[in-house]
C-alpha cells in the first residue's frame, strides 16, 4: 500500500506509514516503528494534516512508553492531545487522556491517573466509542490493582472484557486477560491466573505481538513459582528473559531475573540465585528502577536472596530501596483512603514495610 500511495496520495501514505509502524512496534522493532511514525509526522506536518500529525505524535508516544521512556512519551502524548483539542477530535482527546493515565499509573501518580481516566470514560461514552471504552476500563482495572482494590479491579476488567468480546477486539481481550490474571493471582487463585495467562498468551502468539508475548511468559513464570512449580517457573522466566533481550526491553527483564533468583533459591541453588539477583540489581541501580514494571518487588526479592547468601550489607541496601520506592509512591497519593489502601491492601507493600520496620527495630 505504501508503494502504491507514495508521492501521489499523501493522506493514504500517512495511514500506511502508521499501519506499518504499528506492525513493527508489535514485533519489537522500535527503530523501524519510530522511522515510520516520524515519516507520517513529517508528511502530515508538511501537508497540513492535523489529524495525521496528532496520530503520529500519539504513536511515537506509544513507542517511547513501551521502552519505558516515560518523559519522552509524555512529550509526544501531550502534543497529540493539544492538536486533538484544537481540531475538535473529541474521541482522540479521550484516547490521549487514557494514555496519559497509563504513564501516571506507571510512575505512581495514581490520583492523577484516576482523574484522566474518569474524564476519558466520560468522553468515550458520549461519543459511543466502544473500542476506546475497552482501553479505559482496562486501565481503570490496572489502577485499582495497583491500589490493592481487587474487587473493583476485577469489576472494571470484566466490563472491559465483555465489551471487547462484543466488538471482536482480540488485542484488547489479550491485555485484559493478562490483567485479570494478576487480580486472580493476588487473590490466591493461582490455577485461574494460570488459565487466563495461557489463554492470553495464545492470543498474543496468534497476533505475533512480541511485547505482549513477553509479558505473558513473564507473569506465567511468576504464577508457576508461587504455585511451587519450580521447573516450569524457571523455563518460562528464561524464555521471557531471552525474548526481552531480543526486543531490547532491558528494564522489563528485572522481573524475570528476580523470578529466576527466587526459583533457584527455592530449589536450594543459592549461588545461581545470587547470580541472577546481582544481574537484576545492576539494571535497577543503573537507572532501571525508574523503568522496571515492579522495581520495589524486584528489590525485595534481591534482599531475600542476598540475605540467604550471607551478603547482609547488600541485602539491607536492597531492602531500603524497596521501602523507599513504596513510600515515594504512597506520598504521591493525595487521597488518604487511597493511600492507606495502597500501603495496607497490597500484600507486597505490607511485607516490605513490615520487614523494613523489623530491621529498623533490630538496629535500635
Amino acid at each position: 500500500a505504501l508503494q502504491l500511495f507514495q508521492g501521489s496520495y499523501p493522506d493514504e501514505e500517512i495511514q500506511a506509514l502508521n499501519g506499518l509502524g504499528t506492525v513493527y512496534r508489535a514485533q519489537g522493532d522500535w527503530d523501524q516503528a519510530r522511522a515510520c511514525f516520524e515519516g507520517a509526522l513529517a508528511l502530515s506536518a508538511s501537508g497540513g494534516n492535523r489529524f495525521g500529525e496528532a496520530e503520529a505524535h500519539h504513536f511515537l508516544g506509544g513507542v517511547a512508553f513501551y521502552q519505558s521512556k516515560y518523559e519522552e512519551a509524555l512529550t509526544y502524548y501531550r502534543k497529540a492531545l493539544e492538536i486533538r483539542r484544537v481540531i475538535g477530535d473529541w474521541a482522540g482527546e479521550g484516547a490521549g487522556l487514557c494514555s496519559l493515565a497509563q504513564i501516571a499509573s506507571s510512575v505512581g501518580n495514581y490520583s492523577e491517573a484516576q482523574h484522566y481516566l474518569d474524564e476519558a470514560l466520560r468522553i468515550q461514552r458520549a461519543t459511543g466509542n466502544r473500542y476506546e471504552q475497552v482501553n479505559v476500563w482496562n486501565e481503570l482495572g490496572v489502577l485499582h490493582l495497583f491500589l490493592g482494590n481487587l474487587a473493583r479491579a476485577q469489576s472494571c476488567l470484566q466490563e472491559a472484557l465483555a465489551i471487547s468480546q462484543e466488538i471482536g477486539d482480540e488485542q484488547g481481550k489479550a491485555y485484559i486477560l493478562g490483567n485479570l490474571a494478576l487480580v486472580m493471582r493476588d487473590q490466591g487463585e493461582l490455577n485461574k491466573a494460570d488459565r487466563l495467562l495461557s489463554d492470553g498468551l495464545a492470543l498474543a502468539q496468534a497476533q505475533e505481538d512480541g511485547f505482549l508475548i513477553s509479558i505473558f511468559l513473564s507473569h506465567l513464570g511468576i504464577v508457576n513459582l508461587r504455585a511451587g512449580r519450580l521447573r516450569q517457573a524457571i523455563d518460562l522466566s528464561q524464555e521471557a528473559l531471552a525474548l526481552r533481550h531480543k526486543l531490547d526491553l532491558g528494564a522489563w527483564a528485572t522481573a524475570d531475573l528476580t523470578n529466576l533468583a527466587a526459583a533457584y533459591l527455592a530449589s536450594g541453588d543459592v549461588d545461581q540465585a545470587l547470580d541472577y539477583a546481582q544481574q537484576a540489581l545492576t539494571i535497577l541501580d543503573d537507572g532501571g528502577a525508574k523503568e522496571a514494571e515492579y522495581p520495589h518487588e524486584d528489590y525485595f526479592i534481591c534482599y531475600q536472596v542476598l540475605t540467604a547468601g550471607g551478603q547482609d550489607k547488600a541485602a539491607q541496601a536492597a531492602l531500603h530501596s524497596a521501602y523507599d520506592l513504596v513510600m515515594v509512591r504512597a506520598d504521591q497519593i493525595t487521597d488518604p483512603d487511597l493511600r492507606q489502601g495502597f500501603l495496607q491492601q497490597v500484600e507486597i507493600h505490607r511485607t516490605i514495610i513490615r520487614e523494613h520496620e523489623r530491621y529498623q527495630g533490630q538496629r535500635n
